[in-house]
């Protein structure tokens, strides 16, 4: 599972309407059902993955046209009324949810902006940009992408993350970072951009953790820097690691300085 996706639980600060966007075969129904192992707990792995789970309903589009009929909405929001079954909560998925029609779009719209507690929307789609623009904006927004290879580490990220650079020089590499994210076109991307940044850093200390305890090179993400991760410094503790990572998000959701925010990191991280 995304590792932002995977702190957001842990620190219970997950969404309850979530976005995944990418083409087919890059892996969002698989990402659906890793997330409600996450959130439902890993005794209820064999429904989910068997597709049988009551707490855990895929709605696919329908017919010869392959749509999302308001009815199927309907039914959609009539399940979503109701109490849990097995687990605490209930997690409805809507594929290819650019299918749905205005008057399903619309009739899904006031649940989206007030979800009960124990509810969570996913929808997946191949086409973000024909989703009703007030049905995107009220979800929180991840994308996949058909290669599963980890990120690659940026170069003055890496810099960085070796702990060996001046204050002065990190506020260089910051402000560097801050430049090339901005070149992006669409606000979207600027966050993309950002958020993948921490995603690399989430990534570079569980490989750290893996190589001080002596763990196989396939195991290494970025098994390339290995030689590197023997002489950073150490990680904090994941729980501290992935706090700090959901501030440092929250902070960019909120239009801070992605240079302010680096810097608020790696002064947090070495304490």
């Amino acid at each position: 599972m995304k590792p932002i996706l995977k702190q957001l639980v842990v620190s219970k600060k997950l969404p309850q309407t979530l976005l995944f966007c990418g083409p087919s075969g890059s892996g969002k129904k698989k990402e659906a059902v890793e997330l409600a192992v996450h959130l439902m707990g890993e005794g209820h792995r064999f429904k989910l993955e068997k597709g049988i789970h009551p707490d855990f309903l895929l709605f696919s589009p329908q017919g010869k046209l392959g749509l999302h009929p308001v009815e199927t909405v309907r039914q959609l929001l009539s399940e979503a009324a109701l109490s849990s079954f097995e687990a605490l909560l209930r997690l409805f998925v809507i594929d290819e949810a650019q299918r749905m029609l205005p008057a399903s779009s619309n009739a899904l719209l006031k649940t989206l902006e007030e979800p009960l507690p124990h509810v969570y929307f996913l929808l997946l789609t191949t086409d973000p940009d024909s989703l009703l623009p007030t049905i995107a904006s009220r979800c929180r927004r991840f994308d996949f992408t058909l290669s599963q290879k980890p990120p690659v580490l940026h170069p003055l990220l890496l810099e960085a993350l070796l702990g060996k650079s001046s204050h002065r020089r990190l506020l260089e590499i910051f402000e560097s970072l801050e430049r090339e994210i901005d070149a992006g076109e669409e606000v979207h991307q600027k966050q993309k951009g950002a958020e993948e940044l921490f995603h690399q850093i989430l990534i570079w200390h569980r490989d750290l953790d893996l190589v001080k305890r002596g763990e196989a090179p396939g195991c290494i993400s970025y098994s390339e820097h290995r030689t590197f991760m023997k002489e950073a410094p150490p990680s904090p503790s994941f729980k501290a690691l992935l706090e700090l990572v959901e501030k440092c998000l929250l902070a960019l959701q909120r239009s801070l300085k992605l240079r302010t925010v680096l810097e608020y990191f790696f002064l947090n991280l070495s304490k």
